[in-house]
């Protein structure tokens, strides 16, 4: 009897529940491949059907730019769902075929979210064809042979290095086994000179110190190799410099540079206002000692001189503020700049560094502490343009230390007036921006070939240093100790004797008042506002003109008052 209406009802719930799943579990593509062991993740073989193999180009176009979908519905429980969300698309190398990668998480009803299992679940992948021979990972080099260098040939050290790719994570060709070498020329019979990281650029007047490394490849002992200096500014003017190191002099013999060994040399001098252009030669004419490689012996740079900026100003504070906020281009609004360039070759990459600002008068700008703006640009030349805030009380504006005095008539403290008092606020700046740069350096072969090397190096230069010095005026007024009394009549006018009317004019009696102003505070734009009543520094005695009239008139008369007592006598 109730078996066809619970039919029916089981048959209802199957189609919707069909229908649910139809909707939110849409698994339109291949099952995935789950991580089954913690370290080892399923490797792909070529006969397994739950991965789609994408074939043809326009497909696996299509699939690099929307790799389907981003996230796939796997599972509803009732506090949350499974889904799998696209992580990654993963390029062909030596060892595996391009495919993507998923990361299964769970999402509860609340919103949280957890990673759940393997976050090595894959959909799809690329076919065997898109295996890319040439995308190895590379072990560490390994030094197999060394030659030695004689008199009339380089020497050498030949490296190599081998593919550490091997099995897991979709590798399924074994190990790569692929090598590469490469050969490190060691130079024989050479003298070769390096500045040790010259700056490009210094703060006039800060000290420049430029160092000369200089190394020999030969197996005996050099003795008075003849080098020289040339620093000059860009006038051709000499710079004044001293010399230290090996050799103290500007030009001359290095007594003795040792077999296969080193020597430095020091140039220092005061940055002038003026870029200057240094040069240094060792052995130029390769005859002390005979050398025929003199490429490397003549190094040639520019410091470009960062000028300073020093910059003035003004601020006032009107006799009616208490307070006033100020917002004002560092440097009068010039361009604060590091000149990088390389010493040799070229800049490479992203600068860093930075200019820094110090506040050196914390006693009269408040709220602006000192700052470093970073450095995180192309390498090259860096500009900064800062912007300062601060606020600057009337307290701070007039502070005497020599009295501990000051002006400020909310707390009840007055300074003498009509005055002005200065104050001098200052901000200074510098700083340094750094860069890599690269160059290249011939060699010559065991054949006569020459080859080149690439090399990298670190620079440096300043920002343009200074200080911007603001004058701040405050005007003072407080009122005078005392003020001139107000004279006011004291008299009676009309004063006669047949007058009916009489004016009286007297000073009051005397009332002492408390005095208070009105003083403010001051926007950055001049704008004036929190109007506040502040105590007077005097009290007032307040007096005015008192006036009084006296009028004559007849209430009655003695006839009236009379003339009742003279009836009465008469009657």
């Amino acid at each position: 009897m109730y078996k066809r209406p619970i039919l029916i009802i089981f048959t209802c719930i199957f189609i919707l529940g069909y229908i649910y799943f139809g909707c939110y579990c849409r698994l339109t593509y291949a099952e995935y491949v789950r991580d089954d062991e913690p370290k080892e993740p399923k490797i792909f073989e070529r006969n397994d059907d739950t991965i789609r193999i994408i074939t043809s180009e326009s497909e696996i176009e299509k699939y690099k730019k929307d790799p389907v979908r981003t996230q796939k519905i796997i599972e509803v429980k009732e506090d949350h769902i499974v889904v799998h969300r696209f992580y990654k698309l993963w390029e062909a190398t030596c060892q595996h075929v391009a495919h993507d990668e998923w990361t299964e998480f769970k999402i509860f009803n609340n919103g949280d979210e957890v990673v759940n299992g393997s976050s090595c679940i894959t959909y799809h992948q690329f076919p065997e064809e898109s295996y890319d021979p040439n995308n190895h990972t590379w072990g560490e080099w390994n030094l197999i042979e060394t030659k030695e260098p004689t008199d009339t040939e380089e020497g050498y050290k030949k490296y190599e290095r081998t593919c550490t790719r091997g099995k897991g994570y979709w590798a399924t060709r074994g190990e790569c086994g692929a090598k590469d070498y490469k050969i490190e020329f060691i130079d024989s019979n050479d003298i070769s000179a390096q500045f040790e990281e010259p700056p490009s650029s210094v703060a006039e007047g800060d000290k420049v110190v430029v160092g000369v490394n200089i190394k020999s490849s030969y197996d005996i002992e050099l003795t008075n190799v003849p080098f020289e200096w040339e620093l000059t500014k860009k006038n051709g003017e000499a710079v004044t410099a001293t010399f230290t190191g090996h050799a103290d002099v500007g030009e001359g013999n290095i007594e003795t540079i040792p077999a296969k060994g080193e020597r430095i040399l020091y140039a220092s001098f005061n940055m002038p206002d003026s870029d200057v252009n240094i040069k240094f030669e060792i052995n130029k004419d390769g005859t002390t000692p005979p050398e025929a490689e003199l490429e490397n012996n003549v190094l040639e740079t520019v410091i470009t001189s960062a000028l300073s900026i020093n910059t003035v100003g003004n601020f006032n504070l009107d006799y009616n503020v208490l307070s006033k906020e100020v917002r004002f281009p560092l440097a009068n609004g010039r361009s604060i700049t590091a000149r990088l360039s390389a010493p040799r070759g070229s800049l490479s990459g992203y600068a860093w560094g930075a200019l820094n600002i110090y506040n050196k008068s914390t006693d009269l700008y408040k709220g602006f502490e000192n700052k470093a703006l970073n450095v995180n640009e192309s390498a090259g030349t860096i500009t900064k343009y800062p912007i300062i805030n601060a606020t600057i009380h009337r307290k701070d504006a007039t502070y005497d230390s020599s009295t501990n005095s000051y002006d400020n008539p909310t707390e009840s403290k007055w300074l003498d007036g009509p005055a002005s008092k200065t104050a001098s606020g200052k901000i200074s700046f510098g700083g340094t921006a750094y860069a890599n740069y690269k160059y290249t350096v011939t060699k010559t072969k065991e054949d006569g070939s020459k080859t080149t090397e690439t090399r990298t190096g670190t620079t440096s230069a300043a920002f343009n240093s200074g200080t911007d010095t603001k004058t701040i005026t405050t005007k003072i007024y407080n009122g005078k100790p005392t003020i001139p009394a107000k004279t006011f009549e004291n008299k009676i006018d009309y004063n006669t004797s047949n007058s009916l009317q009489k004016s009286l004019f007297w000073t009051s009696e005397p009332y002492k008042l408390d005095a208070v102003r009105w003083m403010c505070y001051e926007r950055e734009d001049a704008s004036l506002y929190g109007w506040t009543a502040v105590p007077g520094r005097y009290k007032r005695i307040f007096t005015q003109q008192n006036s009084g009239t006296i009028k004559w008139a007849t209430i009655s008369t003695m006839k009236n008052d009379y003339s009742r007592s003279r009836e009465d006598v008469r009657g």
